[in-house]
């Protein structure tokens, strides 16, 4: 199996991860103890920087499309990765600024949470597409 789908395949698991402890930990934000919430922020945290190191790399491997989106525009690429792609790095700086100690309830912590429902809706639609793709590679 070549590295690109090795990195495609481990980023499916990461995903979840990183996408179920976080709506876990909304789900939490309604009423749950606050060790339940250090717990699944600091595996949130955990999985989701797992999550980013595997995108770097995977739009690392990838970069031949950023250079050429950039180069000549959408033309026909696909609308969902370019919307996927910006959405995850406004996802990644927003968690990295409630890193810094800014309240999850606060205006940052809001639009990370309404970027991580987002994230969610592109990414599976995004793995949607390519499935048969990754599947074929095993």
């Amino acid at each position: 199996m070549k590295n690109k789908f090795i990195v495609d395949w481990a980023l499916l698991p990461s995903f979840i991860l990183s996408a179920f402890s976080g709506i876990k930990l909304h789900m939490l934000g309604h009423g749950m103890g606050h060790g339940a919430c250090r717990f699944w922020g600091t595996f949130h945290i955990g999985a989701s920087f797992v999550l980013l190191l595997l995108v770097i790399i995977h739009v690392k491997m990838h970069w031949n499309w950023y250079k050429h989106l950039l180069q000549k525009g959408l033309g026909n690429k696909s609308r969902t990765t370019a919307v996927l792609s910006l959405i995850f790095l406004l996802l990644a700086s927003t968690g990295i600024i409630l890193l810094g100690g800014e309240c999850r309830r606060s205006t940052i912590g809001i639009w990370h949470f309404y970027l991580g429902i987002a994230m969610i809706i592109l990414a599976v639609m995004h793995i949607f597409k390519r499935w048969a793709r990754l599947t074929s590679a095993l």
